[in-house]
C-alpha cells in the first residue's frame, strides 16, 4: 500500500511538472517581439545552425525589455526549444533530468534585466557542473555573452564562482556609475578567463546590432 501510494505520488508530481513546463512554453511563445536588438550568425560558434541562430535572435528580441528573467534550453543543431522557465528580476532556475538530453546538442540562454550587470554572474559558471550542456548564453542589455564549456570541472567552477564575486566587488569599489561598473566587471572577467588560457571554458562578448 505504501509503495502504491508512493508511485501514485511520483506520477502526480511528474504530471504537474510536465504541465508547468507546457504552460511556460506557451507563455514564452506568446511573448511579443518588442526590440530591434539582434546578433549576426557569425557572432555564434560555427557549429550553431541557422535554426539555432533564429531561436537565439527571437529570444533576444522577446526578452530585451522584460523586468524578470526567462531561460530556455535548446538544441543548437535543430534550434528546437527543449525546456523553458521564468523567474524574478534577478534569478531563474530550470529543473531537469539529465536523461532528457541524451542525443541532443544542448545550449541555454537567459536574459539579464536592467537591475543586474550584463556579464555572466558567478552562478553562470555552474555550466561546468552540467555534462550535457555545451554552451550558456547570457542576453544582457547591450551585448550577448557566450560561455563554452564542454565537459565538467568542479574545481574550476568553484574557482570561477569565487573569482567572479571578487571581480564584482572590485568593479563596484572603483566605479561611481553603474555603466562603468558593468564595463569594468566584464573586461576583468574576459581577461581573467581568456588571458589565463583556461582550456575547459571560454567566454566571448558580442555587441548587438540594431535593425532598422
Amino acid at each position: 500500500m505504501i509503495c502504491k501510494n508512493l508511485f501514485s505520488g511520483i506520477c502526480a508530481l511528474t504530471l504537474i511538472n510536465e504541465s508547468l513546463e507546457d504552460e511556460n512554453l506557451k507563455k514564452y511563445k506568446k511573448l511579443k517581439i518588442n526590440s530591434k536588438k539582434s546578433i549576426q550568425k557569425s557572432d555564434l560558434p560555427p557549429e550553431f545552425s541557422d535554426l539555432a541562430f533564429k531561436t537565439i535572435n527571437e529570444f533576444i528580441k522577446k526578452t530585451a525589455n522584460l523586468n524578470f528573467e526567462c531561460a530556455i534550453f535548446f538544441d543548437y543543431i535543430t534550434g528546437k526549444i527543449l525546456k523553458c522557465a521564468f523567474g524574478d528580476a534577478k534569478h531563474v532556475s530550470l529543473h531537469y533530468d539529465e536523461t532528457e538530453f541524451i542525443g541532443k546538442h544542448v545550449a541555454s540562454i537567459h536574459n539579464h534585466t536592467k537591475t543586474i550587470l550584463n556579464p555572466p554572474s558567478e552562478k553562470n559558471f555552474n555550466i561546468l557542473l552540467r555534462p550535457f550542456e555545451d554552451y550558456e548564453l547570457i542576453a544582457g542589455q547591450d551585448s550577448l555573452w557566450i560561455l563554452k564549456a564542454k565537459g565538467t570541472n568542479k574545481y574550476l567552477a568553484e574557482d570561477l564562482n569565487r573569482s567572479a564575486l571578487i571581480l564584482k566587488g572590485i568593479s563596484e569599489k572603483f566605479s561611481k556609475e553603474e555603466s562603468r561598473e558593468d564595463e569594468l566587471y566584464g573586461t576583468m572577467l574576459l581577461n581573467y578567463i581568456n588571458n589565463k588560457d583556461i582550456t575547459d571554458i571560454q567566454l566571448n562578448k558580442r555587441e548587438y546590432t540594431y535593425e532598422k
